[in-house]
């Protein structure tokens, strides 16, 4: 989707106002050239903002961005980009092209739901696997908690795993966990 763009001196108070009219949860911040500088995101204003007692009115977009974020090239494979944001641990990407002019910004929720979109369809047309399968197949085998487990020995076992997330699984009929 196209970026909503903005300059560095633009109140944080007035770049919520843009991105909440273009129903956006970022910002793009534009430098030199317009080339992106940085990036606002709904978060910087929950985090960077507001939990930290700053007027919104009064404080600057530069104040508080994400300097110089990672961008993608518009003919770099999707994947690539996806794998960025992930890796990343960031939602938003800027794509630009060879002259480092702003040409959108991806959103890892649309990616993903477009990625399972494709699925899906492959799935029709059969051959493909269930997510179930794709989850036991792709899920380490130390992350599982059997769902009458309470919630404290599944928050322990998430907090053991790097990722912070426990796999809920149930037993039917004293039969193999099922997903």
């Amino acid at each position: 989707r196209a970026a909503v763009t903005l300059e560095g001196s633009v109140s944080v108070a007035d770049a919520a106002k843009r991105m909440a009219a273009a129903n956006a949860d970022a910002a793009l911040v534009l430098g030199d050239e317009d080339r992106v500088a940085g990036i606002f995101t709904d978060r910087d204003l929950a985090s960077r903002v507001l939990g930290a007692g700053l007027d919104p009115r009064r404080t600057k977009i530069s104040a508080i961005m994400t300097e110089n974020p990672r961008c993608v090239m518009d003919d770099e494979p999707a994947l690539t980009a996806v794998m960025l944001m992930v890796d990343g641990r960031f939602r938003h990407l800027p794509v630009v092209d060879s002259t480092e002019s702003v040409v959108g910004l991806l959103d890892v929720a649309k990616c993903l739901h477009d990625a399972i979109s494709h699925l899906e369809l492959r799935n029709l047309a059969g051959g493909q696997r269930t997510a179930g399968e794709l989850l036991r197949a792709t899920a380490p085998p130390d992350s599982t908690v059997l769902a009458d487990a309470t919630v404290v020995a599944a928050a322990k076992q998430a907090a053991s795993r790097k990722g912070g997330a426990a796999l809920v699984v149930r037993s039917e009929g004293g039969g193999a966990p099922r997903v």
